[in-house]
């Protein structure tokens, strides 16, 4: 058997492993980053709802959270 077949196999395993450990990120953003909108429209009802979204945790953002309140001034 080849060395390198061996290393592939090796790191296969290893990959296998991490995939069936890892945690599933789907509907969240990743750890420290924000979601991305399309459009300021998008923009004003994501910050609305961001307080009681369960899906958004805005105290692991880079950015600081925006208040509902305060989208509609100066917002653009």
């Amino acid at each position: 058997m080849n060395p390198q077949e061996n290393e592939s196999g090796y790191f296969s395993a290893v990959a296998f492993i991490a995939l069936l450990k890892m945690r599933e990120s789907a509907a969240r953003p990743l750890l420290g980053s924000v979601p991305v909108v399309a459009s300021h429209e998008e923009a004003a009802a994501l910050a609305e709802g961001q307080d009681t979204d369960e899906r958004l945790d805005t105290s692991t953002m880079l950015l600081s959270p925006v208040r509902a309140e305060t989208v509609g001034a100066g917002a653009r």
